[in-house]
């Protein structure tokens, strides 16, 4: 679709919507869509594309560059129409703002652009058209001639940021990648050549690597907040159309991630909340007979955890019945009757396929809809997710997701002749093992300074055969509270790895989240702690 330009202007009035936190969101998600100037005004204090700090009640007006149709513009502002006003115009086809003399005199207009109506910016923005049809159909030579044009120049000495479509910066990370293993390429020769002159270039060249990788990384974080106008939107018009009445309260907007994350959690989180509203809240009537307030609270509260981001839904509603979904998984033979389960493992089983019916009762009725899919996505970007509830009073769901996707710290560990990969922000300590402690192990447990832990044999769990060596290794791992021995037959050390899908052959390894190539070229797998820990730690529980 081609880039068109357009003014949009909202005032807020007197009053706006409650479920409108602050309009700044709405200026914050239409910023994803393209190149823009944004202006807001309150009394007589201005500011100039800023997307944090202006007033509840100041007045906006922006210029947006974009693909998207009006009414994508326009449905950004669909339920904030109660006490406020706002129009999505057209100023012209093409992208206005790439020609910086248009761009710098819009800026120069500041407070004064709320004095001007619509025909007079159409007007200053007409003047461009001749060079906007320039910039978009001509060679690079005339794109260069409107560079080289002094009051631009001027106005790019201005600019302490600049916008980077989200194409460029997955190349980037793509860039980024792909050096970090040639850097572990450079990092095996140099140590192979025995040359200290080499040796020391490949450790500087180390060590500007993960600097670069860093800020790379840095630059692909963006605020969740940005997303959060979606979820408020659905929320108020799904409480309507219910009949209930219930209160969206945001905490940790601010919380940054990665922005593949983002993209790839809105569908859960939607489904989460969908259910926290239409199954979690009762209607009022039966929240009054019930002692509580008539309106219902749902609260999504973002916020990080060591490498973590963590994201709670929280609802004041009727919580899950545990025992009417102990008793659905007996029926649909997914547990044994005389079964002993913890009620974390009992609501577990709601994320299992199919879980749900239409002859569930009531209150648990459609809570296990598609939640199978929910819990399969936010596997897919190597997170989890859990439940916690009390009848009568809440439900919680809680997800734990990677800071980001793609390149991480590891620990490379040998099991035989293979290599494999543990994330480094979950490895605690490291112990040698010898044959004779490892023959006094005792029904999976093992001690460590005093403690009973769990432990995986990788060597034995994964049927890899070979020699044992007389001595290995105990990695000790950790999630959440839960800790977790990894015996392997020796430690490697440190490796930036960068993460590959391993693709559908590899779908039901569930204790494998992926693969990194080496610096010599061969494959390690990428061990997924959290599903070990969560799975050998349930026999410490039993």
């Amino acid at each position: 679709m081609q880039v068109v330009t357009y003014l949009i202007e909202f005032e807020p009035g007197t009053s706006l919507p409650a479920e409108l936190t602050h309009p700044i969101y709405l200026f914050n998600e239409l910023s994803l869509m393209g190149s823009y100037i944004a202006f807001s005004l309150k009394d007589k204090e201005f500011e100039l594309n800023n997307l944090t700090h202006a007033d509840r009640f100041a007045s906006w007006k922006m210029i947006l560059c974009t693909r998207e149709d009006q009414a994508s513009i326009e449905e950004v502002f669909a339920w904030a129409k109660v006490g406020s006003s706002f129009s999505v115009r057209e100023l012209m086809k093409g992208d206005l703002l790439a020609v910086e003399s248009a761009k710098a005199d819009f800026e120069k207009l500041k407070e004064k652009i709320f004095k001007k109506t619509y025909s007079d910016l159409k007007e200053i923005a007409d003047k461009y058209v001749d060079e906007v049809v320039v910039e978009v159909e001509e060679d690079s030579t005339k794109k260069e001639k409107v560079a080289d044009d002094s009051t631009s120049q001027v106005a790019v000495n201005s600019i302490k940021s600049i916008r980077v479509s989200t194409d460029k910066i997955d190349q980037l990370l793509n860039l980024v990648s792909e050096m970090v293993t040639l850097q572990a390429r450079l990092n095996l020769i140099a140590g192979l050549s025995g040359d200290s002159e080499l040796i020391a270039v490949a450790e500087k060249y180390g060590s500007f690597s993960k600097q670069l990788r860093d800020n790379a990384f840095t630059i692909s974080l963006v605020p969740f907040g940005v997303t959060i106008t979606r979820y408020k939107r659905m929320v108020h018009d799904l409480s309507e159309q219910l009949g209930k009445k219930v209160e969206f309260v945001t905490e940790g907007e601010d919380t940054v991630l990665d922005k593949k994350i983002i993209e790839q959690l809105s569908d859960p989180l939607m489904h989460i909340l969908r259910n926290s509203v239409d199954h979690g809240i009762e209607l009022p009537e039966d929240r009054l007979i019930a002692g509580k307030n008539e309106t219902g609270t749902v609260t999504m509260k973002i916020y990080h955890q060591s490498n973590n981001v963590i994201i709670k839904i929280i609802d004041d509603g009727a919580g899950i019945n545990i025992e009417e979904i102990r008793q659905i998984g007996i029926k649909k033979k997914l547990i044994k009757k005389e079964e002993e389960l913890s009620d974390e493992e009992i609501l577990a089983l709601i994320f299992l396929p199919g879980f749900s019916s239409a002859k569930v009762v009531s209150n648990v009725s459609g809570r296990g809809v598609g939640l199978d899919v929910v819990k399969r996505n936010i596997s897919d970007i190597r997170g989890s997710i859990k439940i916690d509830t009390e009848l009568g009073k809440y439900s919680i769901f809680t997800i734990k997701l990677p800071l980001t996707l793609s390149i991480i710290d590891g620990l490379q560990v040998k099991i035989d002749q293979r290599d494999f990969i543990i994330p480094l922000s979950q490895v605690s300590k490291i112990y040698s093992l010898s044959n004779f402690e490892k023959e006094s192990k005792l029904n999976q447990f093992m001690v460590l300074e005093g403690n009973q832990v769990p432990y995986f044999d990788l060597r034995e769990d994964f049927g890899i055969g070979g020699v044992v060596p007389e001595r290995q290794e105990i990695v000790l791992v950790g999630y959440e509270k839960e800790k977790v021995a990894l015996i392997v037959d020796s430690v490697v050390g440190e490796n930036q790895t960068v993460l590959k899908s391993l693709g559908s052959h590899y779908k039901r390894q569930n204790f494998l989240s992926g693969g990194t190539i080496l610096g010599d070229g061969s494959v390690a797998l990428v061990l997924d702690i959290n599903k070990i820990v969560t799975e050998f730690s349930k026999i410490k529980n039993k």
